[in-house]
């Protein structure tokens, strides 16, 4: 992750909160945000290798592709906890004059 693809993710995250989104449109999100979807189960959860954060579950119901409200926020203060974690990797690795690995 860098500085550039980190103020995309943060102006994604920032539309998507102004419109309705579809399944599809969250699960970019969570791969822009270093998610990736966990194998196995009977549903969809992103989980990170990156952060101790918890797995996130995105609903794809068959015919209605758009996601509720309320899930919607839900998954949207999720992703947006994702970049703040970028956000202070970013910070140390500045710090630091470096990068310590964690793309």
């Amino acid at each position: 992750m860098d500085r550039k693809t980190l103020d995309k993710l943060w102006a994604a995250l920032e539309a998507a909160r102004r419109s309705p989104r579809t399944a599809a449109d969250l699960e970019s999100l969570a791969k822009m945000c270093g998610r990736r979807e966990r194998a196995g189960g009977n549903h969809p959860v992103w989980v990170t290798d990156h952060f101790p954060h918890r797995p996130l579950p995105i609903p794809r119901h068959g015919g209605n592709p758009a996601v509720l409200p309320h899930a919607k926020k839900v998954i949207l203060n999720a992703l947006e906890a994702d970049a703040a974690a970028w956000e202070e990797v970013l910070a140390a690795e500045k710090q630091n004059g470096g990068t310590d690995g964690t793309e």
